[in-house]
């Protein structure tokens, strides 16, 4: 460094390094900067002291973990009584912070426990370093960050083949950011933590309610308690009409029983009598039962049904929400209704597993909640999500096809029409790609929902204003319905605050992001003529609101929707996009 300087500034610039060089300071932040120099090859104070600043710019947790891998190894070496010097002149003090940064930051999600591994395998690294330092002495080779690597390969190796996952989450999408890695794994997790890649979904058409739930107080006990059991209710409770004596009173009884996925028929019975009202039948417990294969592993089982209802045969496939029987009271069944489990084997009377329903709605005087990849509850009204066509419509994203906005910036009065191309990565992720900005939207569309995983580019683009305001979209009409999701803090332009929270996120949580949207539409129906869409996505530190947007969006029947985005309470971007709607 100290040629550049002289070759750059001259013998004054030199002066005033050689000043700067001979500041004295204490030894673990003299020995803690000349290391940070070290990993750029160059021992001094100067650098030590830029590299500390452009780290600290950059990422405020790569500098807290550079601190804390330096002091672990600092502390260590003093309670073992090791020379100081060999810490502050061989390069071994980046060992200790390059390990830190990679194995607390970037290979691992920053949290506590990541932070605690830093400070237990501090001990290996110094083992590491003596052992490397005096094999390679024979060869009068220096020992510079072989200790490093063979620390980060050696741990990431065990952590890979650990039997349990519950802490030291390893990195799967890697952003070469400790911010960006941790932000965009929390918002994952919040968002997606429950979701299996199967999807099973209510086995029925319209609403039933909830009669047993899991650990029922009746027969869903031990090994057979994650199950369901459902029957259709009228307005005041009841499910059976007259005086429910006979199986045709029964609201459910030879109504529609339908396949929760895709699957095999694997097994079928179908010549278990009916019983009448009050009496079961224990023997034959289950009463007429199809069992359905989804996966490897994942088996389905729908229980008590009408005798003779069943017409498929064992080793047919069978598509999501196909008729597969009719709902009756075979069984050990005193009246009727539906018994559905999911199971890891394909037998009768297998023990139940517990597994999540991709999606429903549920209904609780006249209000409407979605639920994702949830577990029904007693009592609760529930039913599958019916797409709305305007909806559909609007939010299917042909791959190929360019959407042509029409867009005001009321801020500056600018009038743009924009292109935005629907494409694919390698990996067949989907995105929206904005011509006029280069920003990209990705997004998935799974028939019932439409939700956005992850924006790049320009955070001023109207690109990025419609990925925060449809973040999750439910493609079925529901008046009233309120549907909340999680954001990245990741997603948001960097303010100070932000650059304070990075210090603490690994540990707790100070800011929050939040996503939130509302259905109205002109007129009730699965569907209406025209829908508006308004959805909020807000930044807070407690209940302070840090920043807020506000978004409106129509959907009319001639295939017009039109997008409000605001800001600080006032209307900032107008918006107007033409689809297909047949």
């Amino acid at each position: 460094m100290a040629n550049t300087i002289m070759s750059v500034s001259g013998e004054t610039g030199y002066y005033w390094y050689e000043k700067f060089s001979a500041i004295s300071l204490p030894a673990f932040w003299d020995v803690y900067l000349k290391s940070l120099g070290a990993v750029f090859f160059e021992y001094n104070l100067l650098a030590g002291i830029l590299i500390a600043l452009g780290l600290l710019m950059i990422s405020r947790i790569s500098f807290l973990l550079s601190l804390l891998g330096f002091a672990s190894g600092w502390i260590f070496y003093s309670f073992i009584g090791a020379d100081f010097s060999d810490l502050g002149y061989s390069f071994i003090g980046f060992n200790f912070i390059l390990t830190a940064i990679a194995l607390g930051g970037i290979f691992l999600i920053p949290s506590r426990s990541s932070f605690i591994m830093i400070i237990l395998i501090t001990p290996i690294v110094s083992v590491l370093v003596a052992a490397s330092s005096a094999f390679l002495s024979y060869f009068y080779l220096p020992v510079l960050a072989l200790p490093f690597n063979l620390a980060v390969i050696s741990v990431l190796y065990c952590l890979r083949y650990r039997p349990v996952y519950r802490f030291l989450a390893l990195t799967v999408t890697q952003y070469f950011s400790p911010e960006k890695n941790l932000y965009t794994y929390r918002n994952w997790l919040n968002r997606f933590g429950s979701v299996s890649p199967f999807r099973i979904y209510l086995p029925f058409f319209g609403e039933w309610t909830v009669s047993q739930g899991h650990n029922g107080e009746i027969t869903h006990k031990e090994k057979w308690k994650h199950a369901w059991d459902f029957v259709i209710s009228d307005e005041h409770g009841k499910t059976y009409k007259s005086d429910g004596r006979q199986l045709e009173d029964f609201y459910c009884f030879n109504i529609p029983v339908t396949a929760p996925a895709d699957g095999w028929v694997t097994e079928v019975i179908n010549t278990v009598d009916d019983n009448a009202i009050g009496e079961v039948n224990l023997p034959d417990n289950w009463g007429n039962t199809i069992i359905l294969k989804h996966a490897e592993g994942l088996y389905s089982k729908l229980s008590h049904l009408k005798k003779g209802s069943i017409e498929i045969k064992p080793g047919t496939f069978i598509h999501k929400g196909e008729i597969v029987g009719y709902c009756g009271n075979s069984g050990r069944s005193p009246e009727p209704h539906l018994h559905f489990q999911l199971q890891t084997t394909p037998y009768i009377g297998s023990y139940t597993l517990d597994f999540p329903l991709a999606g429903y709605i549920s209904q609780k005087e006249k209000n409407y909640n979605f639920h994702f990849f949830e577990r029904p509850g007693k009592d609760q009204l529930v039913s599958n999500i019916i797409p709305s066509a305007l909806l559909t419509k609007a939010f299917t994203f042909t791959l190929g096809k360019s959407l042509y906005w029409e867009s005001e910036n009321l801020k500056n009065r600018n009038k743009d029409t924009l292109e935005w191309e629907v494409k694919s990565t390698m990996l067949n992720q989907t995105y929206l790609y904005c011509k006029q900005s280069g920003s990209c939207a990705y997004f998935i569309n799974d028939g019932i929902l439409f939700y956005f995983t992850g924006f790049e580019g320009d955070r001023n683009s109207l690109l990025y204003h419609f990925y925060l305001s449809a973040q999750r979209i439910l493609l079925g009409n529901y008046q009233g319905l309120t549907v909340k999701d999680d954001l990245a803090l990741s997603d948001f332009n960097q303010t100070f605050l932000f650059f304070m929270d990075d210090f603490v996120a690994p540990f707790f949580r100070i800011k929050f992001s939040e996503y939130e949207i509302n259905y109205t539409s002109a007129d009730s129906g699965i569907n209406p003529s025209e829908i508006t869409l308004n959805s909020s996505a807000t930044v807070r530190m407690g209940k302070m609101k840090l920043k807020q947007w506000k978004f409106e969006m129509m959907l009319g029947k001639e295939g017009i929707l039109e997008f409000r985005s605001s800001e600080k309470g006032s209307v900032n971007r107008l918006a107007r996009q033409k689809f297909v709607l047949k």
